[in-house]
């Protein structure tokens, strides 16, 4: 009994809304004439009773039936709507994305086919019986097969009650159940594993050769499927990430994970920094005769990738690092932070001491401060050889490849492993002064060059990005006398407590501050590691300067002038040291220093007096006669034998 949305009603619906029976609403409506109106329906005459001409107690009786039968409908339609869209979403994500390509262009075919039969229908305004008819026959002109009226009436039927948007994923013909794969003993199966998950990277045809020849000796492995089965089952239950790992190392599985992409455009010039150590691959002749590959240790700017200084040496040490940061500063100024692996030449207490995260070398609270910390800068530990942490590191390739095989070292070019070592391997080294000339060259061509294609750069070469973020950048600049401290090296030594010498690397140096305020004390020397004998800047481990110090070098024996100089400025220093001795004699002149007599204390009085009491002789006993007979003869024996001693 459908009531919502009509205005007529027969005497039982009205009987059944109320709740009494068909006779007594029979009876009620005759009683009080409620007026209707007769149509003709099956088996006779039916009457229909108006809702408004109806008493008011039954028409709300009949509203309130109505909204709830209302209600009813929403919340079977609401059900109705989930149901459909959950089955929707499941169609989508489970059958169509799991569905292999064929039955992707099959489900194609057929939505193809439904909406031809829709526009026929449409345009040509003729029945859905006579659109099917005629979009079988054009398909069987073309020769298009799977159009047949028979299969579209079985295809829209797979589309009923379904959206339009949505006719795709429910045109999917049924999955083909293929043959069920072989099976496999499950030691079989682990044997294979275990053989091919290894770094070695084995071949799985070896591997299989060797589990088949361990089948033998377990009859219960057999029979084994054949290699394509195994490799089938790999590919289907070992994870991509788990082979590359058991068969490549972290390496590859490193390389197979999300790539992390940096934005650089809320950075600005010299906000990071970053530094790394380069061998070059080419053959050097320095000044000393001797042949090495060079190392060129650079800091580049993060925002830009411009180059900002660089210093070449014989190896990767803290002193090049030092100087290559101090370069930088002087020229462009003081950076906020600093990205370096934790290498030992960047790790140095010279450049990092005082950071308390170094982790290289042991950290001690009385270490000095290095040229990193003393600047305030914020110094970042980042993973070594990462292109993404260090952008340095592709620098490199193009100094590896661009710089390296420049026609000027040609002959002195030696590959990057003895694989690459080409045919002129050694036969010409490079002077010290024209790879410095080349180098640089390479640097100024490296930091020029355009169509750069990074999203700062854009197009523009580094040293165009750098200096238009350099010239709206506030930098911090180093005063001379702070470069001047910043380009020496620092050391940590004890102040002899007995005569105030220092030694450093050999040499010993003294002064008359140091001697004065830090005697047996620890302190920092900050030094020039090119010129020892020029003498030390000497600090307290707080960053106090005390005093510089001079070398005191050794004399030869037969350096008179020089002695007479040391004995000199001995005497001197003495005569002040005296000086100083008497006016603190005079300060101390009027000072009252004869001590008061201590008096002596009173005696009180005994709590009780005793009488004396000569103690008892103990009787004489024999054996200690006899003992005391024996000493007295010998010592009378050795008094002769002294008499006669002196005789002689």
């Amino acid at each position: 009994m459908k009531l919502a949305g009509r205005f007529e009603f027969t005497i039982h619906e009205i009987a059944t809304v109320v709740g009494v029976k068909k006779r007594a609403a029979e009876m009620r409506a005759a009683r009080e004439a409620w007026p209707y109106t007769e149509t003709t329906v099956q088996g006779g005459r039916q009457r229909l009773y108006p809702m408004d001409r109806l008493p008011e107690a039954v028409q709300l009786e009949i509203v309130v039936a109505q909204r709830r039968e209302h209600e009813r409908e929403a919340a079977a339609k609401a059900a109705a709507d989930t149901k459909l869209q959950a089955r929707i979403k499941a169609q989508w994500e489970e059958a169509w994305r799991h569905a292999k390509g064929w039955r992707k262009k099959e489900a194609e075919a057929r939505h193809d086919a439904l909406l031809e039969v829709e526009r026929v229908r449409r345009e040509e305004g003729v029945s859905l019986t006579e659109a099917r008819k005629r979009v079988a026959a054009q398909a069987r002109e073309a020769g298009i097969k799977g159009r047949e009226v028979r299969t579209l009436i079985r295809v829209a039927k797979l589309v009923e009650r379904i959206p339009r948007p949505h006719w795709l994923a429910f045109l999917l013909p049924e999955a083909k159940e293929g043959r069920p794969p072989a099976e496999i003993h499950p030691l079989a199966w682990a044997a294979f594993k275990k053989d091919w998950l290894r770094l070695e990277e084995p071949d799985a045809a070896a591997c299989y050769r060797r589990v088949a020849r361990l089948a033998k000796a377990h009859p219960d492995w057999l029979p084994l499927p054949c290699i394509k089965t195994f490799t089938r089952l790999v590919a289907r239950e070992l994870p991509a990430s788990v082979r590359v790992y058991m068969r490549e190392g972290d390496e590859a599985l490193a390389q197979l994970g999300p790539k992390i992409t940096r934005d650089r455009s809320d950075l600005a010039a010299l906000a990071i920094v970053n530094a790394d150590g380069h061998t070059f691959d080419v053959a050097v002749r320095f000044p000393d005769g001797t042949i090495g590959r060079p190392v060129m240790v650079g800091w580049q700017d993060v925002y830009s990738g411009k180059l900002l200084s660089y210093r070449i040496g014989r190896s990767e040490t803290a002193d090049l690092v030092r100087l290559a940061f101090c370069d930088m500063v002087e020229k462009y100024g003081i950076p906020q932070r600093a990205h370096l692996d934790n290498g030992r030449a960047f790790a140095s207490k010279t450049n990092t001491g005082g950071i308390p995260t170094r982790y290289r070398y042991k950290v001690k609270p009385e270490d000095p401060q290095g040229v990193l910390t003393r600047l305030g800068v914020d110094v970042r530990w980042v993973t070594p050889y990462n292109g993404k942490a260090k952008p340095i590191e592709r620098a490199w390739r193009d100094f590896a490849t661009d710089v390296a095989k420049r026609s000027e070292f040609a002959g002195a070019y030696t590959g990057n492993s003895p694989t690459t070592k080409p045919e002129n391997y050694g036969s010409h080294a490079v002077p010290l002064d024209e790879f410095l000339r080349v180098v640089a060259d390479g640097v100024a061509e490296y930091n020029a060059r355009t169509g750069r294609r990074s999203e700062v750069a854009d197009g523009r070469s580094f040293d165009e990005t750098f200096a238009e973020s350099y010239a709206r950048t506030v930098v911090t600049k180093a005063s001379r006398e702070q470069l001047a401290m910043l380009l020496l090296a620092s050391e940590v030594v004890m102040v002899n407590r007995r005569d105030g010498n220092m030694t450093l690397a050999g040499n010993r140096y003294w002064d008359e501050k140091v001697c004065d305020f830090a005697l047996g004390q620890r302190v920092e020397l900050r030094f020039d590691p090119a010129a020892l004998h020029a003498g030390v800047h000497v600090f307290s481990l707080d960053g106090a300067y005390i005093g510089s110090a001079e070398c005191t070098a050794a004399l030869g024996w037969n350096t008179t002038e020089g002695m007479q100089r040391a004995r000199k400025l001995q005497a001197e220093w003495k005569k002040r040291s005296r000086a100083l001795a008497k006016v603190e004699e005079a300060r101390s002149a009027h000072v009252p220093s004869e001590l008061p007599l201590i008096p002596e204390p009173e005696l009180p009085a005994a709590a009780a007096v005793a009488l004396y009491q000569p103690p008892r002789k103990p009787a004489p006993v024999e054996a200690d006669a006899q003992e005391d007979e024996g000493t007295a003869e010998r010592a009378v024996f050795w008094i002769d034998m002294a008499k006669k001693r002196n005789a002689l």
